[in-house]
């Protein structure tokens, strides 16, 4: 049976069709999340999204705060320092990001070798998937095209040592031009009556991936609480409601708290 799907449209003006999370899915999410795994989360998202290995880092934000706010919830909470929870819509940090949807491309030549460079096609960065490799996304060597994000490290690592020292400093120049360009991007602004801190990230850096898994992070017990009340206050099979979407749990329990909460006024009337 075909699985439900959404496309999302990128900054980038590319668009995605991805499938729906369902409560078992989510569980999984949840738990790496909260183990703050962030190459076990990229990893997941990876393979339940089937992203693009060509799909920039301002478009893979995008694309899982979407997804966050499609089939999770759309808004995150604060609690101040009086215990007073505060939304914050998702869709206002959506709004931020399609502000980067220019072209950051830039070729580098060296006689018969041509390199095109772009914005980080990674997420999360460690020693085998480092920048330096994903702002490479196809080198040409005289009549020969290689897609770069399709190797492996070690694939990438074997055809660098072959390239000319001097295309090294070019690509990290190149490096340098995004920091000075781009910087810190603001997600949430900071608003001193409402007890928010400001929170920025570096696209060179994981702590764009530290966000994303904030952005999952759900405590395990709450999921359990609404697992239990689902099946026993509503009587339905646990199965059904791994099928479910988290968005979907919330508001056939909504439901069903105002129709006990109606009959209740009934009965007491």
């Amino acid at each position: 049976m075909l699985q439900f799907s959404i496309a999302i449209d990128l900054p980038s003006g590319r668009s995605v069709r991805v499938p729906e999370l369902s409560n078992k899915l989510y569980l999984t999410l949840v738990k790496y999340a909260e183990n703050r795994d962030l190459y076990g989360l990229n990893q997941f998202f990876i393979e339940l999204l089937k992203i693009p290995s060509d799909l920039d880092i301002i478009d893979r934000l995008y694309l899982l705060i979407y997804y966050r706010m499609v089939f999770v919830s759309d808004n995150i909470i604060f609690t101040n320092k009086i215990n007073k929870n505060l939304e914050f819509k998702l869709e206002l940090i959506l709004e931020k990001l399609e502000k980067y949807n220019q072209d950051y491309s830039c070729i580098i030549e060296d006689r018969d070798i041509k390199i095109n460079l772009g914005l980080p096609t990674a997420i999360y960065f460690d020693e085998n998937n480092n920048i330096f490799n994903s702002v490479i996304h196809n080198i040409q060597i005289k009549d020969t095209l290689i897609d770069f994000n399709t190797l492996t490290a070690k694939e990438k690592d074997n055809i660098l040592t072959l390239l000319p020292s001097r295309l090294a400093t070019k690509i990290h120049n190149y490096i340098d031009s995004i920091k000075k360009n781009i910087g810190e991007i603001i997600l949430i602004d900071g608003k001193e009556e409402f007890d928010i801190q400001q929170y920025s990230i570096d696209i060179l850096s994981n702590r764009t991936m530290v966000f994303v898994c904030s952005l999952y992070s759900h405590n395990l017990i709450d999921y359990f609480e609404t697992l239990y009340g689902y099946v026993t206050k509503i009587s339905a099979d646990s199965e059904f409601y791994k099928n479910l979407s988290p968005v979907e749990t919330r508001i056939i329990l909504n439901i069903h708290n105002k129709t006990v909460e109606k009959e209740n006024k009934e009965l007491k009337n």
